[in-house]
């Protein structure tokens, strides 16, 4: 009746001490009633490496630092029209450095951590073969960086089809 839920987990288990465990997964939910859509998704991601060096004020990536990533996001959808759509969606993904873990304590830990936050609106019209679509991100500590500051995007793009 236009629910849709999904789960997805993984986890490899190291046998060495190069690293600790890995583990992803994510869990989904959508509800689509008539014209209008709305989807909300966690998802977690520790590559299981070590975090004795990661600070608030530095770029992270996913598969290379150290520490939890955790994401929240929820999506909002409306088809006005057959023509016309339109859409708002925002995440807040943290970069939790887990710092202390390893000693037990938890101690510390919140100094390394860090809140990606992004949000974005789109729109889109189309009329026989054209097109436009627009859409304005905005995204705060960019890269988990507290220093990252805000970048904000924002695009218009006109397609016609012959």
């Amino acid at each position: 009746a236009g629910l849709t839920l999904g789960v997805y987990a993984n986890e490899i288990d190291r046998l060495s001490k190069a690293g600790l465990d890995t583990f992803e997964g994510t869990w989904y939910a959508t509800y689509a009633m008539g014209p209008i859509a709305v989807g909300y998704q966690q998802s977690y991601v520790n590559r299981g490496l070590s975090t004795a060096a990661t600070i608030a004020g530095v770029s992270k990536t996913v598969a290379a630092a150290g520490g939890q990533f955790e994401a929240d996001q929820y999506s909002v959808t409306m088809n006005v029209n057959d023509n016309l759509s339109i859409s708002y969606a925002k995440a807040e993904d943290t970069y939790d450095a887990r710092a202390g873990s390893a000693a037990g304590t938890t101690a510390g830990t919140q100094v390394a951590d860090v809140t990606m936050d992004m949000t974005s609106f789109q729109a889109a019209y189309s009329m026989g073969s054209m097109s436009i679509k627009a859409y304005r991100t905005k995204t705060d500590n960019a890269a988990y960086n507290s220093g990252g500051g805000s970048t904000q995007r924002n695009e218009i793009a006109l397609g016609l089809s012959f």
